[in-house]
């Protein structure tokens, strides 16, 4: 894959950081924002712990098909962000 327009190229960065550095705080914001809204409403039906469930399962199955599926171009990109770094501090 190569990005070539800019909405590519954002896109491609927001994937990136989101694997590489957000995925574990922003599974934790959620999990707290749930559990708060369900103390807070006290509804404690089953199918709204069934809905956090399953959409909890969905988180994590995206963040692996976005590993597996992106691996060589995170790759690359890491690559080129270190000869960027090499560049710049020449």
């Amino acid at each position: 894959m190569r990005p070539l327009g800019l909405l590519d190229r954002l896109i491609f960065k927001l994937l990136y950081k989101i694997k590489e550095k957000f995925f574990e705080k922003f599974l934790m914001y959620i999990l707290i924002i749930d559990t708060i809204t369900i103390v807070i409403t006290s509804s404690y039906n089953s199918s709204i712990l069934t809905l956090f469930i399953i959409s909890m399962g969905l988180l994590l199955t995206e963040y692996s098909f976005i590993g597996n599926d992106f691996k060589n171009e995170f790759q690359r990109y890491e690559k080129y962000l270190e000869l960027k770094e090499k560049r710049a501090s020449s």
